[in-house]
């Protein structure tokens, strides 16, 4: 195990204590596939045999750059509520970026500098997974279910995904988790309906080829420009308009400059909730099973309480900062963003049978 963050030291000696004690072991299996080992079940050991996993005492640390208030930060907190009800699971969480910084954090659990972190699909298309690009694409999933139900670490997707991400970058990813939908925010007053009524609006969007491909799926022309300059942009028009996930938009004020939303739903802005490679090796089967079914419970009521923020925040906007809300034609978003995606040089490094499985799957939402 790698330490190189001295930082940590001190706040990493009990999982350093408890993972000392646990039987390693290099399955990566996932805990809904957890077989019934009889042998290993009994507590006797013969000489010089390996002893049975110790099954309490582990406090996992987890880390990320989310400020108070948003939705990552309330996940930590939660996990930490249904930990008390688990046997022998704890959280030592660290938030903004107090452990380790936004573009740390993957490095990070990669050398096992941190137990938990979590990440978006970006992260391992940017560490050479190309076939992660896919899920960065806009209109992938119809709805937040939809990509609930794709990533249930007890469906066949889920778990595939979580083998293949295991496989290439020894992270175990659990879970997602919603950040709130994406949508655009514009400065001035303006009917749209379709991409095309979007046609030249200089839109801001984060830095990264995957994110300027977004703002030109949308039918925008995207420009990047750091987080602290929106507000000003905005202002001063420098920029037309902004897109991010909803609570994120209203946590930086952007409602203050901001006479239009237009609810394109262009993602469902999911993080993943990943294990250190090492730490899930070392984990039993019923420590496996017991920290998803936390991160599970953790999730389901931290995404109903992103739920209600965004109906909240967008009843604000309406009623105490004059702004219109409007909903587009959807189904004209999602032909132009396919049409874009596919021909895409990009596209080559996707996974077209999965990416037909989950436009298959997302019929029934």
């Amino acid at each position: 195990m790698k330490h190189k963050n001295h930082r940590r030291l001190p706040a990493l000696f009990p999982v350093i204590l408890s993972l000392f004690l646990l039987t390693a072991c290099s399955t990566g299996q996932s805990p809904t596939q957890a077989h019934t080992d009889k042998a290993s079940a009994s507590t006797e050991t013969e000489p010089g045999s390996i002893a049975p996993p110790v099954t309490e005492g582990l406090n996992l640390v987890t880390t990320t750059s989310q400020v108070l208030g948003g939705p990552t930060q309330m996940l930590q907190e939660k996990m930490t509520a249904a930990a008390e009800h688990a046997n022998g699971i704890s959280f030592t969480h660290y938030d903004s970026s107090s452990l380790f910084k936004s573009a740390e954090e993957f490095q990070a659990l990669v050398d096992h500098d941190v137990d938990i972190a979590f990440l978006s699909t970006s992260w391992f298309y940017d560490n050479g997974a190309k076939w992660c690009d896919m899920y960065a694409s806009t209109y992938l999933f119809n709805n937040y279910q939809h990509v609930k139900d794709y990533f249930d670490p007890a469906s066949e997707t889920g778990s595939d995904f979580q083998q293949k991400i295991y496989d290439e970058f020894h992270i175990w990813p659990v879970y997602c988790f919603s950040l709130s939908e994406r949508n655009l925010w514009i400065k001035d007053d303006r009917a749209v309906n379709t991409p095309e009524d979007l046609s030249g609006l200089l839109l801001r969007v984060p830095n990264g080829a995957s994110w300027m491909k977004l703002g030109e799926s949308l039918g925008t022309s995207p420009t990047t420009l750091d987080t602290n300059e929106v507000y000003l942009g905005l202002q001063t028009g420098t920029i037309e308009a902004q897109e991010n996930n909803m609570i994120s938009s209203y946590t930086n004020s952007f409602q203050e400059v901001t006479k239009t939303i237009v609810k394109t739903e262009h993602q469902y802005t999911f993080n993943l909730v990943c294990v250190a490679g090492d730490v899930w090796d070392s984990m039993s089967d019923q420590q496996k099973n017991t920290l998803t079914s936390v991160i599970i419970q953790a999730v389901d009521e931290n995404d109903h309480e992103v739920r209600e923020k965004e109906e909240a925040i967008l009843k604000d906007c309406s009623e105490n900062y004059g702004i219109t809300i409007q909903e587009p034609d959807l189904a004209a978003f999602r032909a132009y963003a396919e049409n874009y995606y596919l021909n895409s040089a990009d596209a080559e490094y996707w996974d077209m049978d999965l990416y037909h499985k989950i436009k298959e799957m997302g019929k029934k939402y």
